[in-house]
């Protein structure tokens, strides 16, 4: 039970790693939480740095932390329990970094990484090429088919018959994704428009707290 317990503290560590700030600091000298949508993940320092960084660290995030992680477990821990509680606690970290006083990114990357290594071909194949390029033809902005992804990923892995332990882990990956972007990064609600509308409806569905994206990636973080 204590290696188990150390095994599950270890994946949150390595999600904990906090790439795209790493990347801000040794490329810019810049902390990437005051930039952009202040997200700590790849879109973020695609922003900053170009495409080639942005998808640098999204691999890394990808299939370091998650895919790597993972296929280990497969091999040192077949139970598909310890899978599910070593994913989650890949995302969280991810979400929630210890590095950086429990801020962090959106998790997208490091799920990803997770449904690779648990061999999901079906579910990756829809969701990446069939939403994400729906997503690119319809909108610029991947924020709501990201939120479409999340609600489908569980969906998908029940009609494909997945374990039940797979199927449980798309729903609390999903659920910790949703509540990443209900809270962010700990700002302050931009209430303008009221906090319950912030909450319930821009944050939920574009993932920050106006419906213009580019105001948002505008405004001044502190």
């Amino acid at each position: 039970m204590i290696v188990e317990i150390a095994v599950v503290l270890i994946a949150y560590i390595i999600g904990s790693i906090p790439t795209s700030y790493i990347a801000g600091r040794f490329f810019h000298g810049i902390d990437i939480r005051s930039y952009g949508s202040g997200n700590v993940g790849s879109s973020n320092i695609m922003q900053i740095s170009g495409k080639k960084m942005g998808l640098a660290v999204g691999v890394f995030d990808s299939f370091a932390k998650g895919t790597a992680t993972i296929i280990l477990i497969r091999y040192l821990y077949p139970d598909p329990w310890m899978m599910f509680v070593v994913g989650v606690a890949l995302v969280v970290g991810h979400n929630w970094s210890i590095f950086l006083k429990f801020t962090g990114g959106r998790g997208v990357a490091t799920t990803i990484g997770v449904v690779f290594g648990l061999f999901m071909w079906k579910e990756i194949l829809l969701l990446t090429v069939v939403m994400g390029g729906m997503g690119k033809v319809l909108s610029k902005d991947m924020s709501a088919w990201t939120l479409c992804a999340m609600i489908l990923l569980p969906i998908l892995a029940l009609i494909f018959n997945q374990p039940s332990e797979y199927i449980y882990l798309c729903i609390a990956m999903s659920i910790v994704m949703l509540l990443k972007r209900l809270t962010g990064n700990f700002e302050k609600i931009d209430n303008k428009n009221g906090s319950i509308f912030v909450v319930l409806c821009c944050r939920i569905i574009w993932d920050r707290d106006i419906r213009d994206r580019k105001a948002w990636m505008r405004r001044k973080l502190s």
